[in-house]
């Protein structure tokens, strides 16, 4: 008698959660217990999966390091990240766009003046290949978290606030859910 595999799944926490964890529940193995459980690894109903519920960017990290068997995290981050996993299946949700917004009182692509564009952004290096190809030079500053916060140009002084109207000025790429796996062998 073998011993039967447990696969290791890593799961995005935010938006792709719920998507994912339905997709677990229609194949049959849906996930024991809540995502918010303190677990480490949270077994799935049919004891075939041990789920992950990561940051979406440690996703890849996990799955190429080998401390995940598998994973599902969006194609933004499997490109920032340049994870050497494979992409074998689209999941079909998880749909958005990467665009550059400004605000509307401010002309897309130059700021008057002379003045080099700052762009905030989660994705540093997507962001900086985008602008080198179209040939834009921008400062390219990279935050997590609440990027929301980074509409502020100048939060000390409140120079650009909330209240500033925004829109998007062109889409740098689009993204879905993937499922991702090591590209190293395993022989099990």
């Amino acid at each position: 008698m073998t011993a039967r595999t447990i696969l290791k799944m890593a799961l995005a926490k935010g938006r792709l959660l719920e998507p994912s964890l339905a997709l677990l529940r229609n194949i049959g193995a849906a996930v024991a217990e809540p995502a918010t459980n303190r677990k480490l690894l949270v077994p799935s109903s049919d004891g075939s999966l041990s789920v992950l519920f990561v940051k979406p960017a440690d996703v890849p990290v996990y799955v190429e390091s080998g401390a995940a068997d598998v994973g599902i995290t969006g194609t933004d981050v499997l490109r920032e990240t340049e994870a050497d996993v494979l992409e074998p299946l689209a999941l079909g949700f998880g749909r958005c766009r990467m665009v550059v917004a400004s605000p509307t009182a401010v002309p897309y692509p130059a700021l008057t003046g002379g003045v080099t564009p700052r762009v905030a952004t989660k994705y540093p290096r997507l962001t900086r290949a985008f602008f080198a190809e179209t040939g834009l030079g921008v400062q390219v500053i990279g935050v997590s978290g609440s990027v929301e916060v980074a509409r502020c140009s100048d939060c000390r002084t409140g120079s650009w606030t909330w209240s500033t109207p925004v829109a998007p000025c062109v889409t740098m790429a689009s993204s879905s859910a993937r499922r991702s796996w090591t590209s190293a062998p395993y022989w099990w």
